[in-house]
């Protein structure tokens, strides 16, 4: 048994440790264990979210739109927007004008929150921004201007890929009918915009996420992730 007063530098010297050693790894354990935490609550807000545009599919008979638009073409609201009830942010979502743009006047009092699973390392409740990003192109869930059906092709669901959380360079406010392309997708880890880790997270239209390692090669990446 260890007494009050033992001699702690021979007793951390017979663990293989040092007094300066411990000292050394004793900040790391706090950071570490955030990191993971952060890592985990990243990913549950993925599920969230993917859960979310699956239920918006069942309910409507096709996947969201990327974005509306007005008469004349010009791009109103994001999906985002458009899944607040199945987040949980129905009260959110009543006070939004759908028929005035996202960043009109009349959607200032929305704009300013931002709904807890958009939150990601690129912002936080001050800074309404978000990384969790559709991925627009042919093959995605996101490939149609009215939203693609949700009977269209469901045995490929789990490989057709819906939104992203992107690297902190495509980061847009939650509310902005702003996304990535796909080519854009592909080419990450190749270009500036390097995502901060060597995985990526991806959201699928059969709702499961799932993290793709960075170096896979672009050619394997979409033949494994469009249909």
């Amino acid at each position: 048994m260890f007494q009050r007063g033992a001699n702690w530098t021979v007793l951390l010297a017979s663990l293989g440790l040092s007094v300066g050693g411990v000292l050394l790894l004793w900040p790391s354990i706090p950071s570490a264990h955030y990191a993971a935490h952060l890592r985990r609550q990243r990913k549950l807000n993925m599920q969230q979210i993917a859960i979310a545009i699956y239920e918006y599919a069942q309910s409507h008979g096709r996947f969201p739109p990327a974005f509306t638009t007005d008469q004349n073409g010009n791009r109103l609201h994001s999906w985002r927007t458009l899944i607040l009830p199945e987040i949980g942010e129905g009260e959110l979502f009543a006070m939004i004008d759908l028929t005035k743009p996202w960043d009109a006047p009349e959607n200032a009092r929305a704009r300013h929150r931002l709904p807890e699973c958009y939150q990601s390392l690129a912002g936080d409740a001050q800074t309404p921004v978000t990384v969790y990003l559709a991925i627009l192109g042919e093959g995605t869930a996101f490939d149609r201007a009215e939203g693609r059906p949700f009977a269209e092709s469901m045995p490929q669901w789990k490989s057709t890929i819906s939104f992203i959380e992107g690297p902190k360079q495509w980061a847009a406010h939650w509310m902005a009918p702003v996304d990535a392309t796909l080519d854009e997708f592909l080419l990450l880890g190749s270009s500036a915009a390097t995502p901060e880790e060597d995985t990526l997270l991806v959201g699928f239209a059969d709702a499961h996420v799932e993290r793709v390692p960075i170096a896979e090669r672009r050619e394997y990446r979409r033949e494994r992730f469009t249909p």
